[in-house]
């Protein structure tokens, strides 16, 4: 009653392709995974936890609106991290990072910070008069301006960033507030 060759070859075949249609059944659940943390990524800055640009649009879309609809001012500031050339990948990273977290603990819990392409952040800002908009970036710039950054290997590094900041007029679509953002951060 021994198994023969042929049976044995049939069911090795038969194994073999149950095998492959399992790996590419994977292979697709990996390039499905692979999308989604593309996905995330483009949603929240995974080194600072800052709200992407994606993310973002609708919510500064409704907060523009609402702004307005109240009567109230409101503003757009470009933030600039102007990292020394003379850094490493993980420095500048860590001092874009400590930049977020300072630009974080410093706005409004109600304003809408937001991570742009590279080194650079957006906040909007809703005021009731533009002295109020003054005075906060005048804050803004005062700690911003030549601080000392940790890097990794705990070394202060005196860092500056360029501060660019203006109107939103009503009926400003998204897309125009993030253009000017990123001319006036170029």
């Amino acid at each position: 009653m021994g198994v023969s060759a042929q049976e044995n070859i049939e069911k090795a075949l038969a194994l073999l392709k149950e095998t492959l249609q399992a790996l590419e059944e994977m292979e697709y659940a990996v390039e499905l995974l692979e999308s989604e943390l593309k996905e995330y990524r483009e949603l929240v800055c995974k080194e600072s936890y800052i709200l992407g640009e994606k993310f973002v649009r609708r919510r500064i879309h409704r907060f523009v609106e609402r702004a307005h609809r109240d009567g109230k001012l409101v503003y757009g500031v470009g933030v600039k991290v102007l990292v020394p050339d003379n850094l490493g990948e993980s420095e500048r990273l860590s001092i874009v990072n400590y930049t977020a977290m300072l630009l974080g603990d410093n706005v409004r819990p109600w304003d809408v910070l937001f991570k742009l392409e590279g080194d650079s952040f957006g906040v909007v800002f809703a005021v009731e008069k533009e002295e109020d908009f003054k005075s906060i970036l005048n804050r803004l710039q005062k700690i911003l301006f030549n601080f000392r950054a940790q890097t990794i290997a705990n070394v202060p590094i005196p860092v500056n960033c360029r501060i660019n900041a203006f109107p939103i007029e009503p009926g400003t679509e998204v897309e125009e507030l993030f253009a000017k953002l990123r001319k006036l951060l170029e």
